[in-house]
Formats: structure tokens, C-alpha cells, sequence
């Protein structure tokens, strides 16, 4: 039982350094170039001795991808834990959609980098897969389930993909909007964005969120 105890512990030191040291990085890596951010820096913004970043990741590239892979993976956990597996069109896009506002702040940080690294043409390709990966999950989640609601006639007839494609271009704008002006209130924005398209769809807004 000690052993156990101990062994938690020590995962439970593993677990809150190595969350540090990347939310350290992702904060780096989104408010200046990937080449002007050092380990000796991201050390210093964790707090932790830069040997333990080499350890934990191995060196810069790997911790720059990881931090990302985990702000994804995260995302869609929260997605999949809010929404239940659920089929109700308005809870799935309501799903989607409430996302943007819980995880705003890291996913603009994601937005970042990638258009840093797309306008230097200098894209990792596990970065744009794990970018790629994010954008295939929204556009699979929306289309599939506005298609669905279209054939099973839940919503009114729209056109799947397009409809899709104009919701992932309004939360791409917000996120990028609220760097420009400091003031842009997000979530009020996504909160209307969300009550026109329900509308649009003659759907009625899903009740209270599961912990809301």
C-alpha cells in the first residue's frame, strides 16, 4: 500500500510538471516565433530546471508538438464528455459550438502558431496533421450530423458541407477577432452565432449543459 501511495505520488509530480512545462511552451510558442523560444526560457516561465523538459520530452520540436497534441486531445474529450454521444442535432452543434467558448483561450494560442507557421511555410507535418486532425473531427461532427437531420427530416434541408464549412469560418474569425480587439466578447458572439443557426434549422436550444 505504501509502494501504491508513493507511486501515485510520484505520477501525480509527473503528471502537474510536465502540464506546466507545456503550458509554459504553448504560451511561448503562441506570442513569439518558434526559433526565438528557448528551453532555458520555457525552464524559467515553468519554473523547473531545463534538464527535466529534456527528460520529460526529449527537445524542443517534441514538446512544441506535444503541447499541441495535448490542447487537441483535451478538446475533444471535453466535446465527447459535454455532448454524451448524443444525436440530438441542436446538443451536437450546441456541443461544438459552447467549446469554443470553455477552451477559447487555448485553441486561439493553437490558431496562432498555425498561422505563424503557415505564413513561413515552415509547417511540421506532425503539427498540420494534428491541425488537420482537429478541423477533419469538426467538419465530421457537423456535416454528419446536419446530413443525418436533413435525410431523417429533423431540421430543414440545408446544404451539409456548406453549412459546416460557414460555422468553422466564423469560429476560425472569432478567435483571431478577439487578438485584434481585446474587447470582442466572444462568447456573447458565439452564444447568437449559435441561436441563428438553430433558428435557421428550425431546431430549439438544447437545455443546460451536464455541471452548467
Amino acid at each position: 500500500m505504501k509502494y501504491e501511495t508513493g507511486m501515485n505520488l510520484q505520477q501525480e509530480s509527473y503528471n502537474g510538471t510536465s502540464a506546466a512545462i507545456r503550458d509554459a511552451a504553448l504560451d511561448l510558442f503562441s506570442t513569439q516565433s518558434y526559433s526565438s523560444v528557448t528551453i532555458k526560457r520555457i525552464a524559467e516561465v515553468s519554473g523547473v530546471n531545463p534538464s527535466l523538459i529534456y527528460y520529460y520530452f526529449g527537445n524542443k520540436e517534441e514538446l512544441f508538438i506535444t503541447s499541441i497534441e495535448h490542447v487537441i486531445d483535451s478538446a475533444f474529450q471535453h466535446f465527447d464528455s459535454t455532448t454524451f454521444g448524443s444525436e440530438d442535432p441542436a446538443a451536437v452543434i450546441s456541443g461544438w459550438l459552447d467549446l469554443h467558448v470553455d477552451y477559447f483561450s487555448v485553441l486561439q494560442k493553437i490558431a496562432r502558431v498555425s498561422l505563424d507557421h503557415a505564413m513561413t511555410g515552415n509547417v511540421e507535418n506532425r503539427l498540420k496533421n494534428s491541425i488537420n486532425r482537429f478541423y477533419d473531427k469538426e467538419r465530421i461532427i457537423l456535416e454528419s450530423v446536419i446530413s443525418d437531420s436533413v435525410k431523417n427530416k429533423l431540421i430543414v434541408d440545408v446544404d451539409a458541407a456548406r453549412l459546416s464549412e460557414t460555422i468553422s469560418t466564423f469560429l476560425d474569425g472569432s478567435l483571431f477577432r478577439n487578438l485584434i480587439f481585446s474587447d470582442f466578447d466572444y462568447a456573447r458572439s458565439i452564444s447568437f452565432f449559435k441561436s441563428i443557426i438553430l433558428s435557421h434549422l428550425n431546431l430549439d436550444a438544447p437545455g443546460p449543459r451536464a455541471g452548467v
